[in-house]
């Protein structure tokens, strides 16, 4: 260390170097130019909060700081490929899905549903063309025991209202209707549609009429649906020969 401490201030040319000197003459200009290429200067930022992003391979550029409460955010338009952005919006966004008439046959499906991770089934004034007729919904056309339903019901002949809970049922039971000129009207909210795991439900489903005799509705009902696939579609399923008025539509939000 000596020897080459003694040549470097010389100030002389150097005529021989030994293996030994150059050795150590090599290590010391590969750690500073390592040095040197490993520090980006201070000046290359103004602001509390910029940052340095690269632009190309091997160069760095300052990407200015942000507003308030912007998120950084990839972007390959942008010199850094990031930029500041406000952040995604986190509440439901709800886009109709599809439409169906109840007015014929006894089962009415809206498929294409997959990749909402909620949705939500709206009943329009669902009738049958006959007198105690049932009314039920099922999920991707699943009448396996998988729904687990508990319900808060009301009927008017005999005179009850009650709760009940149905474990490892084959669909999600609405109502019935005790005659032709009862309609009905109905609302499901489906949470985690979009994942392979249980799958949450809550609604409701009325008579738009007096209930009569034997009617049943569940003005309030929640549970569960154990099916490991996504939702991708829904159908209302009556026990009637066919539906004869009324729509059903589903509403459906990824958030």
């Amino acid at each position: 260390m000596s020897k080459a401490r003694d040549l470097a201030n010389a100030g002389t040319a150097l005529t021989t170097v030994s293996a030994t000197e150059l050795g150590y003459l090599d290590g010391v200009t590969s750690a500073v130019q390592t040095q040197i290429n490993g520090r980006v200067p201070a000046t290359i930022v103004d602001a509390k909060g910029d940052i340095i992003a690269a632009t190309a391979s091997d160069t760095v550029a300052r990407l200015a700081v942000g507003s308030n409460d912007t998120v950084l955010t990839a972007d390959s338009s942008t010199a850094t490929g990031l930029k500041w952005a406000a952040p995604a919006a986190s509440g439901a966004s709800w886009t109709q899905l599809g439409v169906s008439a109840t007015t014929s046959g006894s089962t009415v499906t809206i498929s294409g549903l997959s990749g909402y991770n909620q949705l939500y089934v709206q009943l329009e004034f669902v009738s049958v063309d006959a007198g105690i007729k049932e009314f039920y919904l099922r999920m991707n056309a699943d009448n396996t025991t998988k729904y687990n339903t508990a319900n808060f019901s009301i009927r008017n002949s005999p005179s009850q209202v009650s709760g009940y809970y149905s474990a490892a049922g084959t669909e999600i039971y609405l109502g019935r209707t005790a005659n032709a000129g009862n309609t009905f009207v109905g609302g499901i909210l489906i949470n985690g549609a979009n994942s392979t795991g249980k799958k949450f439900y809550q609604g409701f489903f009325a008579s738009v009429s007096d209930i009569v005799n034997s009617d049943i509705t569940q003005p309030n009902f929640t549970g569960t649906y154990d099916g490991t696939s996504v939702i991708s579609s829904v159908s209302l399923v009556t026990n009637s020969t066919a539906f004869d008025g009324g729509n059903m539509r589903v509403f459906g939000s990824v958030a």
